[in-house]
């Protein structure tokens, strides 16, 4: 099972990388950054990835209850 770190840096990368997920939902480099260091993405910006991902991310899988 993969710690929430892990989870969260193979979340940003199939998003593209921290620069590109930072250039999507409007905010820093250092923000993304900042989530993988904390291993949590905040859910105000859930939906956003959601819709952007194409499907390879979904709720479950921000939550961590998907594996």
């Amino acid at each position: 099972m993969k710690d929430n770190k892990e989870r969260i840096t193979e979340i940003i990368e199939d998003m593209g990388g921290s620069g590109a997920l930072a250039t999507l939902l409007h905010v820093s480099q250092a923000v993304v950054c900042n989530w993988r260091g904390r291993g949590e993405i905040p859910r105000r910006y859930w939906q956003a990835i959601i819709r952007e991902s194409g499907g390879a991310v979904n709720a479950a899988r921000l939550a961590g209850v998907e594996e």
